[in-house]
């Protein structure tokens, strides 16, 4: 009878075990396979998986030590200790933190309903001639550093003029333009700027995005790409392909299954996904040409074609 027990308590080990190994979320190693994009890597966010993601890009820089070019990742992190940060790219080793709440000296806080009381919340990051623009969601600044070193050049009260038709309270993503000192900018609507890069990013005009005729609001981190804009769009999981032309929708490419991959590997609760760890921030990396996709707080960086 003992042995029969013992035999009994090992085959439901056993079954156990099976069980565990078999669960689909356990073993996962890589999103399912989509028909809009080509998952070509994943990059764990190692010690940034706490950054609360609201701009990319990626640029080359000569390096005079090496004698060679050198890829980097540009990000900013909003909410709480907001951050700009440079990495190599993509071994994303961490080359400069600046940790904007303390470096501008912040002498005031808004208290967000939401998340708290914070002191500078980070919003969009580009480049225009040598110079790193960063803008803040709600802080009315515009904050210009040196583009190699990080030196912070001019903090400028944003010019954005009446509440309507200029780029105002919420500022979102950034993203170099076809033109010469300027700038592309979203609110968080369905607008799109131009901003002129010689005057505080003061806006020059603005179109509205439209899918099939109608408004689609919510645009945030963007990139400009040969006469295209990649956009995400809050709360979604698709990026939005926009003709600078007439600024329409001209595909929408599905990124759920990463979103699914993170939510299965327990980077976040549907609840947080909810409630703001979506889907955000977007470059493309033109010496590869591909492009890199993340989340606000996800744990992984995708490179990914796009099949268009």
């Amino acid at each position: 009878m003992k042995n029969i027990l013992i035999l009994i308590f090992l085959l439901n080990t056993i079954q156990s075990q099976k069980t565990y190994i078999n669960d689909p979320y356990v073993n996962i190693t890589n999103p399912e396979k989509s028909n809009d994009f080509t998952l070509l890597k994943i990059i764990p966010k190692l010690n940034d998986s706490s950054t609360y993601t609201e701009g990319l890009f990626i640029d080359e820089e000569y390096d005079q030590s090496s004698n060679s070019n050198i890829t980097y990742l540009y990000e900013t992190g909003g909410i709480f200790n907001s951050s700009l940060q440079k990495f190599k790219y993509p071994s994303m080793e961490l080359v400069k933190y600046l940790n904007l709440s303390v470096e501008n000296g912040y002498h005031f806080q808004i208290k967000w309903k939401e998340y708290g009381t914070g002191e500078i919340w980070a919003t969009g990051i580009a480049k225009c001639n040598d110079r790193l623009y960063l803008t803040t969601r709600q802080e009315f600044y515009v904050y210009q550093y040196d583009y190699k070193t990080f030196e912070k050049k001019e903090t400028s009260f944003r010019n954005y003029g009446s509440y309507k038709n200029n780029f105002h309270l919420y500022s979102w993503g950034l993203t170099e333009s076809n033109e010469t000192n300027v700038l592309f900018g979203s609110d968080g609507t369905q607008k799109i700027y131009r901003l002129n890069c010689d005057t505080n990013l003061s806006t020059i005009s603005f179109n509205e995005v439209k899918y099939e005729g109608k408004i689609v609001p919510g645009i945030g981190d963007m990139v400009f790409i040969n006469g295209f804009i990649y956009a995400n769009i809050y709360g979604q999981s698709k990026i939005a392909k926009i003709d600078i032309k007439d600024f329409s929708i001209v595909k929408y490419f599905d990124l759920s299954n990463l979103v699914d991959f993170e939510l299965k590997k327990g980077f976040f609760t549907q609840y947080e996904y909810d409630r703001g760890k979506v889907l955000n921030g977007i470059a493309y990396d033109k010496f590869k040409q591909n492009f890199l996709v993340t989340g606000k707080q996800w744990g992984n960086f995708y490179i990914i074609k796009f099949n268009e």
